[in-house]
């Protein structure tokens, strides 16, 4: 996620809601002005699903741990769909 952080800027400032924890994963969503990016990171050493909002279907820029895909996570992947 550093990296993440270190390419884009505006997450310097932006603001942070989470949008669902469960035993597998937790899905939050940053936010500074007109720019916005969506994590979901994986707890657990096996795959899990998310739902990815109808917004971020289409990212401008995709950034991923693992094998991860939007909507699916390997186990201790992470992916980051920006607007």
């Amino acid at each position: 996620l550093g990296m993440i952080r270190n390419r884009e800027k505006f997450l310097e400032e932006a603001s942070m809601d989470i949008k669902n924890i469960t035993d597998d994963y937790i899905l939050f969503e940053r936010e500074n002005g007109n720019e916005k990016c969506l994590t979901a990171i994986n707890k657990s050493d096996h795959p899990a699903s998310f739902d990815v909002p109808k917004e971020y279907e289409h990212p401008s820029k995709v950034y991923r741990l693992k094998k991860s895909t939007p909507g699916e996570l390997d186990g201790f992947g992470a992916i980051t769909l920006k607007k």
